[in-house]
């Protein structure tokens, strides 16, 4: 089937410009972002095509196991790419730039799908839209491995609330705190394998503040 992607409503196409440069921005400051961050903790062996969603500056991609794999790394911010091209360590990564939301793939040619923090980075009229295009791409029996902050993370609350347990933190970057209910709602057409919740402590500034995020392993019927 041709590539067909959801279009992306006028309103939120403008949410999602402003998104796209305020990442950029934090990427020509900062240059890599997680270069000491944890990999996520769900992390499926990758097999034939693999697609990484909002790829960054590659910290997941870095530490995969690739054989016999095709890997594509995606995100708009053309400035994460550029620090992507220069790692060695991603030389064999196909990168896309591109809109998650009308993702550059052909239909049912992934066999998985990473969506590490990328959900709770869109406007909630996008939320759905994301869902059915990694439904799109996947192929039947396909695995999507989802994380977003949960609900309680010490970052829950600060900022300008845009959206209900979504707010604007001053980098312009805004984040959305998820239930676990709430995951399920917006993957209804896949089969959801886990949802789960993962908590730790950071210490910052002689304080121990609560990180929580959820994963979510689901997959596209057969």
């Amino acid at each position: 089937m041709p590539f067909l992607p959801s279009p992306v409503p006028l309103d939120s196409k403008s949410s999602l410009d402003k998104q796209q440069r305020a990442w950029d921005k934090r990427y020509c400051e900062k240059g890599r972002q997680w270069g000491n961050a944890p990999v996520e903790f769900i992390q499926p062996r990758p097999c034939g095509t693999v697609l990484e969603l909002g790829v960054g500056d590659g910290k997941n991609l870095r530490v995969r196991d690739s054989n016999n794999c095709f890997c594509i790394g995606l995100d708009f911010s053309s400035a994460a790419l550029q620090i992507c091209r220069t790692d060695p360590e991603l030389s064999d990564v196909h990168l896309l730039l591109g809109d998650v939301c009308r993702i550059p793939v052909k239909n049912a040619l992934v066999n998985l799908v990473y969506a590490h923090h990328i959900l709770g980075h869109l406007s909630s009229p996008l939320q759905p839209l994301l869902m059915d295009e990694i439904f799109r791409v996947l192929r039947p029996g396909g695995t999507l491995a989802l994380t977003v902050f949960a609900s309680g993370d010490m970052r829950d609350g600060q900022g300008l609330e845009v959206e209900h347990a979504m707010y604007l933190r001053g980098d312009g970057i805004i984040t959305r705190y998820f239930t676990p209910d709430e995951i399920k709602c917006l993957g209804k057409q896949f089969i959801i394998l886990a949802v789960n919740r993962e908590e730790w402590y950071l210490s910052i500034r002689g304080k121990k503040l609560l990180r929580a995020v959820l994963t979510a392993l689901l997959k596209k019927p057969e």
